[in-house]
């Protein structure tokens, strides 16, 4: 019995650690930007190390901790519903577009 506690605990946290995204931020190592080439203004990027650009209407957004970068303005990432019997989990994990509200909650 203390042998299968043992291993499902191991493969929990094998599990867990692949879902974990990585970061060593060095700030010496982010490209330039110019904020002014960013018309929805600058954030972090999914580390929250470098500046990035907000993104705009039509944009890839969202992914696995939002890798694919965030909405600014007015907008939200919009991503379909998870198929049928996927868990809230594929559905945070999604890539979406950035679609002004309005058009997003119809």
């Amino acid at each position: 019995m203390d042998r299968i506690v043992r291993v499902t605990l191991a493969l929990t946290l094998f599990f867990v650690g692949t879902l974990a995204l990585d970061c060593m931020c060095d700030q010496k190592n982010c490209p330039f930007l110019d904020p002014s080439t960013c018309p929805l203004g600058v954030t972090k990027d999914a580390c929250f190390c470098c500046s990035v650009c907000f993104k705009t209407e039509g944009e890839e957004c969202g992914g696995p901790f939002d890798i694919n970068g965030k909405c600014g303005g007015n907008l939200i990432c919009f991503k379909p519903p998870p198929p049928s019997g996927e868990d809230d989990g594929y559905y945070f994990n999604a890539d979406g577009k950035c679609l002004p509200r309005s058009e997003s909650d119809s």
